[in-house]
Order: C-alpha cells, then structure tokens, then sequence
C-alpha cells in the first residue's frame, strides 16, 4: 500500500509541474521518491524530469443538436425525445435497483432466521449448476476450465436454503404467478434494447427463458408478501446514492 500511495504522489508532483504549460515550452520538474519507494537506489532521492510540452488539450462537451441525439439512437424528437427516453430509462433502473436491494435484504433476513440442512443431493446440483454457468460465461466446455467446488459451496447451500424456504411460503400462503406481473418483468427486462418488441417475442417463443421470467416474478411476489408483513424502515437517499455511482 505505501508504494501505490507513494506513486500516487510522486504522479501529483509531474502533474503540479505541468499546470499552465504551452506547447512548446520545456520544463524542469522535481519529483521526490517516498523513502519506501521500491527501488532501494531511489528511496528518499529527488530526480528531475525534463519535458517538453507537445499539446495541451482540454474535454468539451458536444453541442445538444440532432446528431448528438442520433448517437443516441434517437432520429425523432430531438432532444426533446433524447430527455424522456433518458428519464424513463433512469426510472426503470432506479426501480430495478431498489427492489434488488429489498429482495437481497429479504433474502438475507429468511437465512440468517432459519438455518436448516439442505439436502446433499440439491447442494451438490447446485454446486455443479454454478460451474458450468461460470463456464458458460467464461465462453468454455472445458471440464477443467470449472470453478473449484469448495469455493461454491457457501453460496450454493444459500441458494438451495432460500430456494426451500420461497417454495414453502409459495405452498403455505397459495401464492399463484400473477400472469401481469410477470408481463410487467419481462418489459422491464427487455425495455433497455434496441428492439424491445421483437426480442421480447423472442423470448415468448423460448419456453426455458419464459420460465425464468416468471420464476423471477413469483420471487418478486413472495418478497413482497413478506415485504408486507414485516417491519419495514424507509430511508430518504438521491438517484446517485441509490445507484452508487462512485462504486
């Protein structure tokens, strides 16, 4: 850590010599190495950079005209329409973000308030699904590409636990997929594309991902079931914070 913290300064010292050069102008710069530095022969010592300014550049923003919002895959409305489909698009992805963090705070309280073995066979089943997805990511059906199995194994009782725990509430209170619901989650998955419409067709047309459209819904429901019967304490945060942008 001291050395990346001694680079950092070292870069600031080049970067404060720099400040209102010219093009063509030379300078003499004094950087001082941090006595910790990793190079013994340059530890606690000052060197001078010399350099020779070639260009200065600055960013600029570009002029909202319409091939700025052509970028932007708009061609009517100018920037008019560029504003609505910015603002529906920050919309939907402030949703999605608050129900991840509700659904991840909810699944974390059922866990940790009911601890219960989950059967070997399910765990094992599991285990392996999460290789082959990591596979699948990686782009391989190389066996020996898979992640080790211990690492896995925290996460895949989690998951089988959680999995046990949804389905005994779905079978306990009778909770039915609600056919909009689960409409309403396959726009907001496809809503982000160029062509909603025809990939969202697509996956009318694809029963395995249809299933997991729906198997998402039906989660949504039960966190909100519980959502419903529990105590619940709202917390005043900006879009910014909310998204964690600096993350």
């Amino acid at each position: 850590m001291a050395v990346v913290v001694g680079a950092g300064r070292m870069l600031a010292q080049l970067e404060q010599g720099l400040v209102g050069a010219a093009p063509g102008e030379h300078r003499e710069i004094e950087v001082h190495f941090p006595a910790d530095y990793r190079a013994a022969e340059l530890a606690g010592k000052t060197a001078v950079f010399s350099t020779e300014i070639k260009t200065v550049e600055e960013p600029a923003l570009p002029e909202l005209d319409e091939e700025f919002c052509k970028s932007f895959g708009v061609t009517e409305g100018g920037i008019a329409k560029l504003r609505e489909d910015v603002a529906a698009n920050m919309h939907r992805e402030l949703e999605q973000n608050l129900r991840n963090r509700n659904k991840t705070g909810v699944m974390e309280k059922l866990y940790q308030a009911n601890p219960i073995d989950v059967p070997n066979a399910l765990l094992e089943s599991q285990i392996r699904d999460m290789q082959i997805e990591a596979m699948r990511r990686a782009g391989t059906k190389d066996v020996s590409q898979a992640p080790p199995r211990e690492p896995l194994l925290e996460p895949a009782r989690r998951r089988v636990a959680l999995g046990l725990i949804f389905n005994d509430i779905i079978r306990r209170e009778n909770l039915l997929l609600d056919p909009q619901r689960a409409d309403a989650r396959l726009d907001e998955m496809v809503g982000a594309y160029g062509d909603p419409v025809a990939l969202k067709r697509a996956y009318r047309q694809n029963a395995d991902a249809m299933r997991q459209v729906e198997s998402l819904a039906l989660e949504d429901q039960v966190v909100d079931w519980i959502l419903s019967r529990a105590k619940v304490r709202q917390i005043v945060s900006s879009f910014k914070d909310v998204m964690n942008f600096e993350a």
